[in-house]
């Protein structure tokens, strides 16, 4: 959905959920534990209130707007917890498989309708041409959509897992391709985080899920020669060449004609280091942070059509992000979220959807977009609230 239609949907979302808390009288079924559950769930947002409590800059009405659904999302899932069950979670993991499944095959379709051939000899740095196909048809932003897709392959095994015996052959093969799918979709479209997050996700799942270590041992040697046997054969190989020949040093004039040589990652990195080492105990204010930034990037003699001035680069961290927006403090509800959501619940899927975040978190400002907050506080509320039940 475009930004203003999924805005339109929470709304109307918690119109029908508020009218339920009023009609069936939840208000008298609220206790202490819900109230503090509410509070955890939408700490980080309770920090973006009081910041602007504090500086009353508009250019945060913006962000409060953006990321109100850390608040009402928790807000309306807890207090309508009685109408909320395992099957409610169940079926909006089914949703979001079948949904990202969908978004991938209408992604091929325009690639073979195109022809397959010929974009994977039109490929290349300058015209990524597999990566802007599934960027203009899904609409997401290309590491989002590595995460969702990572997360819909996870769902797509705990579920085989879980109910093998229940499914039929026929079921557990077209889950199972649908996984495959969604893998060389990530692999076609070069998310490289992506790919990183579900090795790491797949060797935890296979330590938690299998006691024999001489199984584990094969399924992560398997894991090892299918992935690096499928990058070979896909775009994904040109990214991680990049990646591991790309240079630690700071983008330069003598790089204006070498763009695809310029280590962005370490430029920004840099920066936003350089601003925590002055503001690390308070930070600046989420008001300041992209400023200070800038500061920073205006001291690279870079030039093109990428560079520091032509594009707004944020810290590509969100743990990062927070510590320079406010300081050490900065770290405690995301701290606080990981900590209750980990020792809550020994549900597998849940423990995989919260590294996937946190493994995300290290290169994206996840919760700088709507898209991320709302799948982040959905699916984490109804995690906790079906566990805590």
């Amino acid at each position: 959905m475009s930004l203003k239609l999924s805005g339109i949907s929470i709304a109307i979302w918690c119109l029908l959920s508020l009218t339920t808390f009023v009609k069936e009288k939840t208000i008298i079924k609220v206790t202490k534990n819900d109230l503090i559950s509410i509070v955890i769930l939408s700490l980080l947002y309770i920090f973006y209130i009081g910041n602007y409590l504090f500086t009353l800059d508009v250019i945060l009405i913006k962000k409060l707007e953006t990321c109100l659904s850390f608040l009402v999302l928790p807000l309306f899932i807890i207090l309508n917890k009685s109408n909320i069950s395992k099957n409610t979670l169940n079926y909006s993991l089914v949703g979001f498989f079948m949904a990202n499944t969908i978004l991938a095959l209408i992604s091929w379709f325009k690639i073979f309708q195109t022809g397959f051939f010929k974009m994977l000899n039109d490929n290349n740095y300058y015209q990524p041409v597999f990566r802007n196909i599934f960027s203009d048809t899904t609409n997401i932003h290309l590491p989002y959509l590595g995460l969702f897709y990572v997360f819909s392959i996870f769902i797509g095994i705990y579920s085989i897992q879980r109910e093998y015996r229940k499914y039929t052959i026929a079921i557990r093969s077209i889950i199972f391709l649908i996984c495959i799918l969604l893998f060389i979709s990530m692999l076609f479209f070069t998310a490289r985080m992506a790919l990183l997050s579900f090795i790491i996700v797949f060797i935890y799942w296979a330590f938690k899920s299998f006691q024999n270590k001489r199984l584990f041992a094969s399924l992560f040697i398997s894991l090892v020669l299918l992935t690096s046997i499928i990058v070979l054969l896909t775009p994904m190989k040109e990214r991680i060449f990049e990646a591991i020949h790309t240079k630690f040093e700071l983008p330069s004039e003598k790089l204006n004609d070498q763009s695809e040589h310029v280590n962005f990652r370490y430029g920004i990195l840099y920066c936003s280091i350089n601003v925590i080492k002055n503001n690390w105990l308070i930070g600046v204010g989420k008001n300041n942070v992209q400023r200070k930034l800038d500061e920073c990037y205006d001291g690279f003699t870079y030039n093109n059509y990428d560079d520091f001035k032509q594009t707004q680069y944020n810290s590509h961290n969100q743990y990062i992000d927070l510590w320079i927006a406010y300081g050490i403090l900065g770290m405690v509800p995301l701290t606080i979220s990981f900590f209750f959501g980990f020792s809550i619940n020994n549900n597998l899927l849940y423990n995989i959807f919260l590294l996937l975040i946190f493994l995300a978190l290290l290169t994206e400002n996840i919760f700088d977009r709507q898209l991320g907050v709302i799948f982040f506080t959905f699916f984490n509320s109804l995690f906790f609230i079906t566990k805590t039940k």
